[in-house]
């Protein structure tokens, strides 16, 4: 008996003395870290235990004590792009983190269609597998979680594409990193985090649905279903505050579906969105998001209520838009021209965060109108080369009370768009592809569709 008792004291007395040094899921091998800045690393270990960090590619070693709470973090200066490194993390026991690149990491969020993968399939996905062999490209597949408070850890893994791995990927996130890699010659890592059906309340802060009874109410609007949560912070807990500190580049966002039924309050949720990401992963980051396509939600016009106030949420700053409503399929909410839809986000990210110009970044958006006798004319952004793919341009409206609008004849003239109607002698009010199942047809010089709109507020 006494033996035994000796034999553990002395476990309990090693237990007291040493403990392991442990790390998030998202520092393991395979991961993308930043270039050129400096970048935090973080874990856990016992009060007092020194934590060394040791990146592989030089510099002086960072020393770092864990507080009472066993968290411990450090910032570590990244070179140029370049790969791959080991970084080593000592304490009482030693890590290793192998195959580490330095390039670009870009973050991608949203609802079914982020999420939607490669194994998925689309149009095109055969040739995506075949060609999947591509090292500098990461992905991070961030499992589902959630929870009622931020919490410290997410489940996940890096992997390196491969036609054996790519299956997995969000078809948008393959084509962003891909296009990044070839017109950047750097090593691009992709985290995704992203959940069908979930709406954009469970990807946000907290603290808007706290202070704010407006938001709490349009909240309630939406129904609980089966897919995924709908109710505040929900998602954000689990799976996006646990990454505060990654440092990534942007972020690609792809949502709203799962909000037509409180549409009214989308463009105002969007600017804690943006925040609340921004905190996470870097101050001012761009961050560009999709316009859902079109679909077919019933006899109402929720769903392009929800794409006109996306087109509102361009008022926050470094934002861009892709437009979806010539490659979208009414009849499915999952339309399967993703490579088009991927290829538009890609253009859209290196021209907004690389200046990359020669890229395009947003088809035709409604600037402003004039009125001229019995017509409206329109002017637009981003409208070099306006044109039309038809016969005649489809989808406009117009209105003396902006209540009643007629279909209405529209041609492009000077770069403008004319709008007028013989049973409208004294117009005030357009719109345009004011419809959930609109598929217009005026596009710019790039090909890139015009966003709907309505001069009604």
């Amino acid at each position: 008996m006494k033996r035994h008792l000796l034999t553990l004291c002395a476990l309990l007395c090693a237990l007291c003395v040493e403990a392991n040094v442990t790390l998030p899921a998202i520092f393991s091998d395979h991961m993308v870290l930043e270039q050129n800045t400096k970048v935090k690393i973080w874990g856990w270990a016992k009060p007092k235990e020194m934590v060394t960090i040791t990146p592989s590619w030089g510099g002086e070693p960072v020393t770092v004590e864990p507080g009472n709470d066993a968290s411990w973090s450090a910032e570590i200066t990244t070179p140029t792009a370049g790969g791959p490194y080991e970084i080593e993390v000592k304490g009482y026991n030693v890590l290793t983190i192998h195959d580490v690149m330095i390039g670009e990491v870009w973050v991608c969020s949203g609802q079914s269609n982020m999420e939607w993968s490669v194994g998925a399939g689309f149009e095109g996905s055969d040739a995506v597998v075949a060609t999947a062999d591509k090292p500098e490209l990461r992905f991070f597949n961030v499992d589902y979680r959630t929870a009622s408070t931020p919490t410290h850890d997410v489940s996940g893994k890096w992997v390196v594409c491969t036609p054996e791995s790519v299956g997995a990927c969000s078809v948008i996130g393959y084509f962003i990193g891909e296009q990044m890699n070839a017109a950047l010659a750097c090593p691009v890592g992709i985290i995704n985090s992203s959940w069908g059906g979930t709406a954009i309340e469970s990807w946000m802060e907290s603290t808007p649905f706290e202070m704010c009874d407006y938001f709490r109410k349009q909240n309630e609007l939406l129904n609980d279903h089966e897919w995924g949560p709908v109710r505040p912070s929900l998602i954000y807990n689990a799976m996006i505050a646990p990454l505060k500190g990654y440092k990534a580049s942007g972020v690609a966002w792809y949502q709203g579906e799962a909000n037509v039924d409180n549409h009214e309050s989308y463009a105002d949720m969007m600017f804690p969105l943006v925040e609340g990401f921004r905190n996470v992963f870097g101050d001012d980051i761009p961050f560009v998001f999709a316009q859902i396509a079109p679909f077919n939600y019933g006899e109402n016009t929720k769903g392009v209520e929800v794409q006109n106030r996306q087109r509102l949420s361009l008022q926050i700053p470094g934002t861009a838009m892709v437009c979806l409503n010539d490659i979208g399929n009414p009849q499915d909410i999952h339309p399967r021209k993703k490579k088009e839809a991927g290829l538009r986000f890609a253009d859209a990210v290196l021209h907004l965060a690389y200046d990359k110009t020669e890229r395009p970044l947003m088809g035709p958006i409604y600037k402003g109108m004039e009125i001229a006798k019995n017509k409206i004319v329109v002017t637009f952004d981003y409208a070099e080369g306006l044109k039309c793919t038809g016969k005649s341009l489809t989808w406009f409206e117009i209105s003396a009370d902006g209540e009643t609008f007629v279909p209405a004849k529209a041609v492009i003239k000077n770069g403008k768009v004319e709008v007028s109607a013989k049973e409208v002698k004294m117009p005030k009010h357009v719109r345009f592809a004011w419809s959930n199942i609109a598929e217009p047809n005026l596009v710019n010089g790039a090909g890139l569709p015009a966003s709907c709109f309505t001069t009604v507020e």
